[in-house]
């Protein structure tokens, strides 16, 4: 499990690209070559940040299209304290599966390359849920997609 402590969060970035990668992602189109990061750990004031975050304290990860006019996608991954008490250096990234089912599929693949929007959320959790790295995900992160993917009903 991919922890805060004792990684950079550029090889954080990098590991996640490479996850990408090597899942048959299209990292090419990623802003500067690599996933972001970003992360507020609230019980201690701590932040950081990593290839020019999306910064959005509500959001697992973020993604945007044509950043700052560059053609390419930013997309980041946000560590942030969990609401739920699962302590500051959690997050639903912790897996190569729930990287390619987040990262991969929702975020570079839904949002950014085919530029389906928030309110299109039905459709990327439905096209998570029967993508071939779901079926590995945590059972936390198959229970949020599969709550998320209700809640748009």
């Amino acid at each position: 499990m991919l922890k805060l402590t004792g990684i950079s969060l550029r090889a954080l970035g990098n590991s996640y690209t490479d996850i990408l990668a090597q899942s048959g992602f299209d990292v090419s189109k990623l802003a500067n070559g690599s996933v972001s990061i970003s992360y507020n750990i609230y019980s201690t004031g701590a932040t950081g940040a990593y290839n020019d975050p999306i910064v959005d304290g509500n959001a697992n990860a973020d993604t945007k299209t044509n950043w700052k006019g560059s053609g390419k996608i930013n997309v980041t991954a946000q560590w942030n304290s969990s609401a739920d008490g699962d302590g500051p250096n959690t997050t639903f990234f912790s897996t190569v599966e729930n990287v390619q089912s987040g990262l991969g599929d929702h975020e570079l693949l839904d949002h950014g390359i085919n530029g389906l929007h928030n309110e299109q959320h039905k459709q990327i959790f439905f096209h998570q849920m029967t993508s071939k790295f779901f079926k590995n995900t945590t059972p936390k992160f198959k229970r949020y997609i599969n709550e998320s993917y209700r809640n748009t009903l």
